[in-house]
């Protein structure tokens, strides 16, 4: 693995590279695309343990951190959640094997593939003990990796469902619902920050020409998305901290009700 020349904005992380005669970067990718930096000496005998306590150490998460959270190596093609015990470095000199025994890659998909490590929800962290979760910095972390797999299609929703949670980003991003402010022209130009992507019709002339027709009443996921906007409720006069974390629990709440939440 090596990480691309400065400047690079190819397709593909990578997450390992040397710095010296035996330091090397490791690269750790949050969902949100952060990068957390980490130099280290003896890289291939580095345990995922001991890496996932640097990161935490790094994003000042508290010790409950280390149950929620794992490090995984994940490729377009392949994503593995590293048991504690595991060596990411060499998880990775074996990465073609895994992808000729769990995908159906082509042999050239294979040679090309490289994965990233990345900082995620541990998959065996128990739902019900989420919305126990009351540090910020934490609840902030599941909140946007739930979001990113609503947003990348990967929970499917309806619609009525998507917009119920876009209201909820909406509440979070842009603060309580002001009617002469948050219309639907201008929900509808941030529309991808709050429902999936195909569900906003991006780029697709058809869709464009109904908008036109469709006048000043607004395409049907703008007006949803606004009506859910309106109807997220507010608990009174709390501090923003307080707020945050409610909103938190209840989009990670929301998200329970789906099969595959986790």
């Amino acid at each position: 693995l090596m990480v691309p020349p400065s400047g690079d904005q190819g397709s593909q992380r990578s997450s390992v590279s040397s710095t010296g005669p035996r330091a090397q970067d490791v690269l750790v990718y949050l969902v949100d695309d952060t990068v957390v930096r980490l130099t280290m000496d003896n890289l291939p005998s580095v345990t995922a343990h001991e890496l996932h306590r640097m990161v935490l150490d790094v994003l000042k998460l508290p010790e409950c951190a280390l149950e929620i959270f794992s490090l995984w190596l994940v490729s377009p093609f392949l994503e593995v959640q590293l048991k504690p015990k595991h060596q990411p470095y060499k998880i990775c000199r074996q990465w073609q094997e895994l992808l000729f025994r769990f995908t159906s890659c082509s042999v050239d998909e294979i040679v090309e593939d490289e994965p990233s490590l990345q900082f995620r929800r541990n998959i065996f962290f128990l739902r019900r003990k989420e919305l126990q979760i009351q540090d910020e910095d934490v609840l902030r972390l599941l909140y946007e990796e739930a979001k990113y797999n609503v947003l990348e299609g990967r929970y499917p929703c309806d619609l009525a469902y998507c917009d119920a949670l876009g209201a909820l980003v909406c509440r979070i991003n842009l603060g309580p619902y002001n009617p002469e402010q948050h219309t639907a022209s201008f929900l509808k130009e941030k529309l991808d920050c709050f429902l999936p992507s195909h569900l906003c019709h991006r780029g697709h002339k058809l869709f464009a020409s109904l908008r036109k027709r469709v006048g000043s009443r607004g395409p049907i996921n703008e007006q949803g998305l606004l009506r859910a906007f309106c109807e997220v409720p507010e608990a009174g006069a709390c501090e923003e901290h307080a707020t945050l974390l409610r909103l938190y629990h209840a989009y990670l709440q929301k998200c329970h009700e789906l099969p595959y939440y986790g």
